[in-house]
This record gives C-alpha cells, structure tokens and sequence, in this order.
C-alpha cells in the first residue's frame, strides 16, 4: 500500500518541480537569429539625411518544453551613446571589473523560456535625426541639458575613441543621440508587440531593459514615451532626455527594477534618490538594488543587496523581478 502512494507523490512532486522552474531556471538550448530589421532611423541629419536599418538579433528557447507562448524581454546595449553593440564584448573599467553583454544576459533568459530581443540603435557619430520628436514639455531643456560641465563622461569616451571634444554642434548631436535611441527601442517595442506570433511572444507580457545608456534608454521609452510594457530592468541608468523628475502619476505604468554598484559614476549616484522618490511619488512600482564593492562595471553573477534587504545575484534579482512582474505564474 505504501508503495502505490509513493509513486503518485514522486510524480506529483516532479510536475510541480517542473511547473515552477519554467522561466526561472535555464533548461533550453537557445537559439539564435541575427540581424532582424525592425525598423529605421535617420542619420546624417546635419548633412545629407538618410535612413539605415534598426536590427536586433533574436534569441528564442528550443526542443521539447519549450513554451509555445513566451514573455519578451528587449535590451540595449550601454556605451555613453558613443559605442557598443548588440553583439558588444564585455567593457571594462580600470580595476579591471567587467559588464555583462546584453547577448549574454539575452541567453540566460531565452535558456529560462523567454524570446529576448538584444537591439542596435543609433549612436551620436552618425549624427541622428528624429521621425517624430516629442513634446518639448516632456523633454528635459537640451540647452539645460547639453552644458559643457555635464559632459565630462560623454567626452572621457570620445578621447578614448580618439574623437574631438563635444562642441556645440556635436553636443546635439548626443542629444539626439539620447533621444533617438528612444525613438528607436520604441519602434522594436512596437515591431515585437505587432508581431507577436511570429515570435511566439504574449504583447501583454514584454519587459525592456539596459546597462548605462540602455537603461537610461529603456526608462525614457517606459515612462517618457509610456511604451505599452510591464517591466523595466535599469543597470546603472537615470533621468536624461525626458524630464521625469515631476513624473505625474501614469496609470498601468511598468513596474521598474533600478540598480546601481556601490561605487557608480558619482553623478549617477547623486541623482538616484530624486530618481526613486520621483517614482515612488507617481506611485511606480519600484525596486532598488545595489552591488556592494563594484563602480558602474559588474557582472550577472555578482551579488545584490536591496533595500527590502535580500541578497542574490544580479541575474536571479532580475529573474524574479520578471517572474513576478509579468504574472508568468500563470503560464506555467
């Protein structure tokens, strides 16, 4: 008798094993499409303004189990606007600590069960017009903005890339560098959204995310441009571009994991406790995370500490944010 009960509660606990690891513990061979156009921008705008293609490479689980309707996850790439990629290495910082490459971070959860979507965007060397501005009262002042003594960090990057100082043409150039890269993942969340068969993806269930420029980029498209998304992951982002230090109230607004290393970029430090008050204020779902000992360079494994007081690494603290944010409880 005990035996015919046994068995009933080994596989009881095995599907309920199986039922709670989908999206949170990798278990899929990844695949991998490159190069997808979703959309275009314009360059050149100084000059003589063209369009080139907006691309994105695409990571999508594989083999027996993997879930047929999947939540989106879409990252940028960091590089103070000036550099990176989607296929970026791992940057660097004088101690020698390193990022993790949006294409890593995007195999990690395409492992789990998510389609993830690592984009391009334009950067401030080509120079980028804007399709459809926004609404100068929901921008920063670019002339406030674009001082000369809030480019220090923008200019150590172009000494390293072995260009000339921002003057006062090119620093609008990094202007619309900021918000045309917001321009731009706005039309990848679009794009995913429209096309959410093909991918295999639920439009109600697409998260957006970044390190450095891309998470100063994914909070402007979630919260300036109020793209239609459930969550935003900022590794080392902040307000620049829109102005979303009086962020009104937003109804459905994305809930946001922001995250910092201890030793950050001061200036991004400074901001971060009017960031978090101002969204907090607008009754933004928000989390806040720290990595002890590391600047504005560190990996998915290293640990986080939180203000609820948990401790985890990076990539688990950014699982379970999507895990809860997204409702993917329900896809299980």
């Amino acid at each position: 008798m005990l035996r015919v009960l046994i068995v009933p509660l080994l596989l009881l606990a095995s599907s309920a094993h199986g039922e709670t690891t989908l999206f949170l513990t990798p278990q899929f061979k990844v695949q991998v499409q490159k190069d997808l156009t979703y959309g275009e921008g314009v360059v050149d705008s100084s000059s003589k303004p063209r369009t080139r293609k907006l691309t994105m490479d695409v990571y999508q689980p594989k083999g027996n189990g993997a879930p047929q309707q999947r939540p989106a996850l879409i990252l940028a790439f960091g590089g103070f606007w000036h550099r990176g990629g989607k296929n970026a290495a791992p940057m660097s910082d004088a101690e020698g600590n390193q990022n993790t490459p949006m294409a890593d971070y995007c195999q990690a959860f395409a492992a789990r069960g998510y389609t993830c979507f690592a984009i391009d965007y334009r950067l401030t060397q080509e120079d980028p017009g804007l399709h459809n501005p926004p609404n100068a009262e929901r921008l920063m002042n670019p002339e406030f903005a674009m001082q000369h003594k809030f480019l220090g960090g923008a200019n150590k990057v172009r000494d390293e890339l072995g260009l000339a100082p921002l003057n006062d043409e090119t620093r609008f150039w990094f202007w619309r560098a900021i918000v045309g890269s917001s321009e731009d993942m706005g039309k990848a969340v679009a794009h995913i959204r429209a096309n959410a068969e093909t991918f295999g993806i639920d439009p109600e269930r697409v998260a957006i995310g970044g390190w450095s420029a891309g998470a100063f980029t994914s909070i402007n498209v979630g919260f300036g441009a109020q793209a239609p998304v459930k969550a935003v992951i900022a590794n080392s982002g902040g307000f620049w571009g829109y102005n979303l230090y009086q962020l009104a109230p937003v109804e459905n607004a994305p809930a946001l994991l922001m995250v910092w290393g201890e030793n950050d970029i001061p200036g991004l430090l400074q901001i971060a406790p009017s960031m978090v008050r101002s969204m907090r204020g607008a009754g933004v779902d928000s989390q806040l995370a720290w990595v002890p000992g590391r600047g504005h360079f560190y990996r998915q494994n290293d640990i986080t500490l939180a203000d609820d007081g948990s401790k985890m690494p990076l990539l688990e603290r950014m699982n379970k944010f999507l895990f809860a944010k997204l409702d993917l409880q329900t896809l299980q």
